[in-house]
């Protein structure tokens, strides 16, 4: 009778109140903000390693459909022999290479690049212009630029033979050597970025279950009064499993604010860099709708690895 009393007493500390939202007060226990604060970090890196894919997706995709149908020809400003060949010997050459390709019916437009937009094109590579501004009197090659419309596989070996004919130092660059090199390596950094994201929730998973098996052995005492008094695993199951959603909550909120100023700023910076070459990222609803997904999952993977976790140790306690 004694005993009966005191777990009745006991009971009511346990109970739902107006200061406690759970049976076992686990909002109280130690840890508390370190599960919250590295449920942020998960997310936060995460959503980082998930934007950078989309982002590579978007270069590569720009990559592709600027330089697909769009070939070049190079005229050396040297000849095989290392002579540097006259200025105006290279524009006539240029000039009949230009009027002989006129002919292939494939070829929507072929045009003389100015020297103007070669220099632009060098400027990030090398100094081109002087103190003053004014170009430097360097041995600049000529640039042929050719647009194509379903170039048939035979065109560039025609192109190439046609080219060497006028000048046979001037090289045909179709690009798609580099094309294939390029999407090799966004491929390979996709499978990076994948199996980061793999390893973040991993490491997330065992140290969610690692914490919960921590609370679950602080609480022993109350986890054991609350089966003397008639409550399931199901029941004490839920307690643990509220309180892991709730901190997923805050960790995810914390985390997807991080990154968004964190991408926001790296948007801002790169559109400042012009000289770094790179594409603008686009963050339309797209891009924040697959991105919206992270804390989702993120809920839904502390929810069922606290479930799992706490069946799994009552069983082995009880």
């Amino acid at each position: 009778m004694r005993k009966l009393f005191f777990l009745l007493k006991r009971s009511r500390t346990l109970g739902v109140s107006d200061t406690h939202t759970y049976d076992i007060p686990l909002d109280k226990g130690s840890g508390h903000l370190f599960l919250i604060s590295l449920i942020g970090l998960m997310v936060f890196l995460a959503f980082l390693s998930v934007s950078a894919a989309i982002i590579l997706s978007q270069f590569s995709r720009q990559w592709q459909t600027g330089l697909e149908g769009h070939w070049t020809i190079e005229l050396p400003a040297v000849d095989s022999k290392g002579n540097l060949i006259p200025r105006d010997k290279l524009e006539q050459k240029a000039e009949k290479i230009t009027e002989s390709l006129k002919s292939f019916k494939p070829l929507r437009d072929v045009k003389i690049l100015p020297q103007e937009e070669i220099i632009k094109l060098l400027e990030p590579w090398f100094q081109v212009q002087n103190a003053t501004g004014d170009a430097l009197d360097l041995p600049f090659p000529l640039l042929i630029s050719l647009t194509t419309d379903s170039a048939p596989p035979s065109l560039a070996t025609e192109l190439q033979t046609q080219i060497t004919r006028i000048m046979p130092e001037a090289r045909l660059d179709t690009h798609e050597e580099w094309l294939r090199q390029l999407l090799k390596l966004t491929g390979t950094l996709h499978l990076t970025a994948f199996l980061f994201t793999v390893v973040i929730c991993s490491a997330g998973v065992v140290a969610l279950a690692g914490a919960m098996q921590s609370r679950m052995a602080e609480h022993k005492d109350n986890i054991e009064l609350l089966h003397l008094i008639g409550a399931e695993d199901s029941y004490i199951t839920r307690q643990f499993q509220r309180h892991a959603i709730i901190m997923a909550l805050q960790g995810a909120a914390a985390g997807l604010s991080a990154a968004a100023i964190f991408l926001y700023g790296l948007r801002l910076y790169l559109h400042g860099q012009s000289d770094l070459l790179l594409p603008v990222f686009e963050m339309n609803a797209l891009f924040w709708l697959k991105l919206s997904l992270i804390p989702f999952l993120t809920i839904l993977l502390c929810g069922l690895t606290t479930r799992f976790t706490v069946l799994r140790t009552l069983h082995r306690m009880l």
